[in-house]
């Protein structure tokens, strides 16, 4: 999982060298990002850990024989596979209360510092909110963006 997320995040340093150089970003300002990054990496990548975790390790062990061990000694297959299966269990459980708890946050804060890298030309709106006219009627409208400034509304539907 280090060396996936390393991958990654070296990839989008990369990336945003160019904007970092361009916009003179703190140093400290990066770092935060790819700090608030990382939850988002961990969350993304921890099935392709755990699955390549699981088939090197049997993998491993079938080519030492000792999947043919176990199995000679009368264990069974299913009792190899239950701390695999508690395992997925433990890692499931944690990514639905990481969903629920702190990607949420760490995702708004990575957002506005990818944005503050990027620049104001490069700044975006991706959550769509929605807005309810008065009492009187029962329409909901919809918009991607709104521009307190000049009171203008983006992609704005009924």
């Amino acid at each position: 999982m280090g060396s996936f997320v390393f991958l990654f995040e070296t990839f989008t340093f990369f990336e945003l060298l160019d904007d970092i150089a361009r916009h003179r970003v703190p140093f400290l300002i990066v770092v935060d990002y790819f700090r608030y990054f990382a939850p988002y990496l961990l969350y993304q990548l921890a099935p392709l850990g755990a699955l390549v975790a699981v088939l090197v390790t049997l993998g491993i062990m079938s080519k030492n024989n000792e999947i043919v061990a176990i199995k000679a000694s009368g264990i069974s297959l299913y009792r190899l596979a239950v701390p695999l299966l508690l395992a997925g269990l433990v890692l499931a459980l944690t990514m639905i209360a990481l969903d629920d708890t702190y990607l949420p946050y760490a995702n708004q804060r990575q957002d506005a510092l990818h944005n503050l890298i990027k620049g104001p030309a490069r700044r975006r709106l991706t959550r769509t909110r929605s807005a309810g006219s008065s009492a009187k009627t029962t329409k909901i409208y919809n918009y991607d963006l709104f521009d307190p400034t000049q009171n203008l509304f983006g992609g704005l539907t009924c």
